[in-house]
C-alpha cells in the first residue's frame, strides 16, 4: 500500500508532500485541516511531479464559518477541475490525497 499527501497550507506556496505506507485515518485528516473534514466537491484529480492522477481532497468543514485565512494555493489548483460555474473558494489547510488501488479503497 503506497499514498501520498499533498497538504495545501494558506501561508505557502508549495504544498509539503507526506508518504504514507498505511491507510490515513480520520483524526489525522482532522488534525490536518484543524477540525472536521469536508470533501472537496470536484476536486478529484490534481497534477504532481507532472502526472496527473486520481485523488480526493479534504478541507475544514467549518473553515469559512471559522474565518479561516483564504488559501490561494488549493484554490488555484482547484478552479482547475471544478465547473465554470461552480464559484468558491478554499481556506485553512487542504490536503489532497492519492495513491495505489488499495490506499484509495482504504480511504
Amino acid at each position: 500500500m503506497k499514498g501520498t499527501g499533498l497538504i495545501f497550507r494558506p501561508d505557502t506556496q508549495k504544498p509539503e508532500v507526506v508518504n504514507f505506507d498505511e491507510p490515513v485515518d480520520i483524526d489525522y485528516l482532522q488534525g490536518i485541516v484543524g477540525g472536521y473534514i469536508e470533501l472537496v466537491p470536484y476536486f478529484k484529480y490534481i497534477l504532481h511531479d507532472g502526472v496527473v492522477t486520481d485523488c480526493i481532497v479534504f478541507c475544514n468543514e467549518h473553515g469559512k464559518d471559522k474565518k479561516l485565512p483564504f488559501n490561494i494555493e488549493a484554490t488555484a489548483r482547484w478552479i482547475n477541475v471544478r465547473p465554470r460555474e461552480f464559484n468558491d473558494r478554499l481556506v485553512g489547510n487542504v490536503i489532497a490525497v492519492f495513491g495505489d488501488d488499495e490506499f484509495m479503497e482504504s480511504l
